[in-house]
């Protein structure tokens, strides 16, 4: 089976509840089993040429692209893009659904800093 290859702004661990600040041996354990399955490229491209080279045989996206049309052009193999937060203003969603590629938020993931910036 071929691995699937992810282009990834960073590596998110999701466990059972959020970790602000993973210990080291959590985040190399979870590299070591997702390099089983997939081959990571971790970088955020600076402009939309570069994303544009960056997506072409890239399966899943983990991070911030702006999606439209247009990018969805340049990801040919593109299957699935996983956003941090819960909304998806940067990503017509839409024209992914048209395409077949499923889009996915961990809705999550800021709940803690949040808590903590309302209560300071």
């Amino acid at each position: 089976m071929a691995k699937k290859k992810i282009l990834a702004s960073a590596l998110v661990p999701v466990v059972d509840r959020w970790i602000e600040k993973p210990q080291p041996s959590i985040l190399k354990e979870l590299q070591s089993e997702l390099e089983k399955v997939a081959e990571v490229s971790a970088c955020v491209p600076a402009s939309c040429q570069e994303w544009a080279k960056a997506v072409r045989d890239i399966n899943i996206i983990a991070g911030w692209p702006k999606t439209d049309e247009d990018f969805l052009k340049s990801a040919e193999k593109l299957e699935m893009i996983q956003v941090f937060g819960i909304g998806y203003d940067y990503i017509d969603v839409q024209a992914c659904t048209k395409k077949g590629v499923i889009v996915c938020n961990i809705a999550e993931i800021y709940s803690e800093s949040v808590a903590q910036h309302a209560w300071a």
